[in-house]
């Protein structure tokens, strides 16, 4: 996607007619180490729980009048921190989004619309999609929303074609004026964005569905699909579209679905009262794609190197939606494998995955299963999640891992054995004493110990006979990643 500024006529300048003022691209070490130091604390007491839950008192109703005046305990705060980071444009940027998430919960959106105008961000930055929602956000509170949509559009039209889409035609089906793009590479389908007459946003994927290229389809029979997404719709499927993804789709096969869909009542009848972004919008990433991921501010993004992470946002960074973000938790969470539950390290594990690590993340997964046994036996609802959690992730990693019978067993055993190696989670469940929780431990580690878990597999010529008569691969590992580190014995 491209990095600098794009030539369409930007959303900000069009609602604010101010250009921000530019900071150096730089970091400021002044600024920079003022925010190792504080950023997480001024994050923390903005977000008490999960973000983003913000704040003082009640939420205020949408239908307060905007620009009331406020007392913000963090407003001076924040403040300070924009004055000292003046010369730093991403810093200075995170800052004033902060500080326009806040006015804008406290009824302010106008307020919320000058700091956002003042931030400088480019596509492909970390905060560049999170200011746009904000920005999104803050104009449908104004009630501005329907006049500006022309010029959202525009931007975020300009933002498809550097990220490699082409706008094939414009096309009105029962007074929903689409814009439908192409991927250059066709066999990826279509994107329409739609914005109806109320000025509520629809925004339709027509190709190959997730779900098929998660867990593959008949060969030469790609199943396509239409399924769209508002702010309280998303992944409705469109009667009529289903068929095999081939050459013979085209955009006026998926013009006369959309017709036809709309035309029944009973088919679209799911639409939203309030038109633009409302705050509780859970969908913005997937009807604006364009803009980039939405990523929420953990209080974690400032932090030294060698720093560690408080348990809360060790927590929220092994789940972020930035992948930089998960991967850095999950690094940490390996050198720290006591610091949080057992059960969130399956989040690293999910890391290790989509960096394409597989010996790492077998590894760490047979850890996962003997770390949260005594859990699971405390708790009936730890019991649930990690059944859950297993059932999805356990299959992929043991296909894989399984097709070397050697290399299965031999990892096996390192893991039973690091397992014991490093200490437990400090805390164990509420009402559990420790002599109890002892026996505990003991007893998960004794159902997963060399000999039951060596023990249970067969023989290795009937094992591989087994998985080749089930059509799965058998012989070396494919695509490993990297090898388990020299200190993990």
């Amino acid at each position: 996607m491209a990095t600098r500024a794009l030539g369409a006529a930007t959303l900000i300048a069009a609602l604010m007619q101010a250009a921000p003022a530019l900071a150096q691209d730089g970091a400021v070490p002044e600024c920079r180490t003022m925010l190792r130091e504080e950023w997480a604390d001024v994050v923390r007491a903005d977000r008490p729980g999960n973000p983003p839950v913000i704040t003082l008192g009640p939420a205020p109703s949408v239908a307060e009048p905007a620009d009331s005046p406020q007392s913000d305990a963090l407003r001076a705060a924040l403040a300070r921190m924009a004055e000292t980071c003046a010369a730093d444009r991403l810093a200075l940027a995170d800052i004033l989004i902060l500080d326009a998430q806040r006015s804008r919960y406290n009824a302010e959106p106008q307020r919320a619309l000058e700091l956002l105008g003042r931030a400088d961000l480019q596509p492909g930055e970390r905060s560049f999609g999170l200011h746009r929602a904000e920005v999104l956000k803050a104009t449908t509170a104004a009630r501005r929303i329907k006049p500006a949509w022309p010029a959202i559009l525009d931007e975020h039209e300009a933002l498809l074609v550097a990220g490699g889409m082409t706008l094939e035609r414009r096309f009105t089906v029962q007074g929903i004026d689409f814009r439908a793009y192409a991927h250059k590479d066709r066999a990826e389908g279509w994107l329409l964005i739609g914005l109806r007459p109320n000025g509520e946003i629809e925004t339709i994927r027509a190709g190959e569905p997730d779900w098929s290229k998660r867990y593959g389809s008949e060969a030469g029979k790609r199943p396509f699909a239409l399924s769209n997404a508002r702010c309280t719709t998303s992944g409705q499927y469109f009667e009529g579209a289903n068929r095999t993804f081939d050459e013979s789709v085209t955009l006026d096969h998926i013009v006369s679905v959309l017709a036809a869909n709309y035309a029944n009542p009973a088919r679209d009848a799911n639409r939203d009262d309030i038109p633009g972004i409302p705050d509780f919008c859970p969908n913005l990433k997937d009807m604006l794609p364009g803009f980039g991921p939405v990523l929420e501010y953990l209080g974690t993004e400032y932090r030294g190197s060698s720093a560690g992470y408080a348990a809360l946002d060790l927590t929220l960074a092994l789940q972020s939606e930035d992948q930089a973000e998960r991967a850095a938790a999950a690094d940490y969470l390996f050198d720290h494998p006591d610091a949080i539950e057992p059960i969130n390290l399956i989040y690293a594990v999910t890391s290790l995955i989509e960096g394409g690590d597989m010996e790492r993340a077998t590894f760490w997964y047979f850890i996962w299963q003997t770390r949260t046994r005594p859990w699971m036996a405390a708790d009936s609802n730890v019991a649930q999640l990690r059944g859950a959690l297993a059932s999805g992730i356990g299959p992929v990693l043991l296909e894989w891992a399984g097709s070397d019978y050697d290399a299965l067993m031999a990892l096996y055993t390192r893991a039973i054995r690091y397992e014991l190696r490093f200490p437990l989670f400090p805390g164990r469940p509420d009402g559990i004493g420790e002599a109890e929780w002892q026996r505990m431990i003991a007893a998960a580690r004794e159902e997963n110990s060399e000999a039951a878990m060596l023990g249970s597999l067969p023989l290795k010529a009937e094992y591989d006979a087994g998985r080749a008569a089930n059509g799965l691969k058998v012989g070396p590992w494919t695509d490993p990643g990297q090898p388990l580190k020299d200190a993990w014995r």
